[in-house]
């Protein structure tokens, strides 16, 4: 799991937790058993999300699985809130490598209506799933090699 939120490495102006939930990448290994279609991949998110969540709410985790961009079936559709008991709330999105290669291909191909799309998708796939998660670990790792960086320090 990546963090990919404010919240998470102390620089949010918001109080931790209350006003959204913080933003978690899950990221599996590697598999040549993911569907080699975009629609195909959200779907399947939506199946592990599902998945996810079963054992979650077992252990008194309110979960909720939740779809954006419903619209545009090239970009990340599905999300779970997960919400712990003492009010720690965290939204996980599920990364899948092989969707900026096919974000690309569609970019490439000269017959494609779905330029624009494809485009915009690529871009958001890279804000979600690349540039907040490394924004966050870079903020996390300026706090441990700097204390005075730390809110706490004084």
């Amino acid at each position: 799991m990546l963090a990919a939120d404010p919240q998470l490495s102390h620089t949010s102006v918001e109080l931790p937790f209350k006003s959204r939930p913080a933003d978690v990448i899950i990221q599996f290994e590697g598999s040549a058993r993911w569907p080699d279609d975009m629609e195909a991949i959200q779907r399947t998110k939506v199946a592990f999300l599902l998945k996810i969540a079963k054992p979650l709410e077992d252990s008194d985790i309110a979960c909720r699985v939740g779809l954006e961009n419903e619209d545009t079936p090239l970009e990340n559709q599905a999300f779970m809130d997960a919400v712990y008991p003492s009010g720690a709330a965290f939204r996980l999105r599920i990364h899948h490598d092989r969707e900026p290669t096919l974000l690309e291909r569609l970019l490439k191909d000269r017959s494609q209506s779905l330029k624009l799309e494809a485009a915009t998708a690529l871009a958001s796939y890279k804000r979600i799933f690349i540039r907040q998660p490394l924004h966050t670990q870079a903020i996390q790792v300026m706090r441990t090699r700097h204390p005075s960086f730390h809110p706490r320090s004084g």
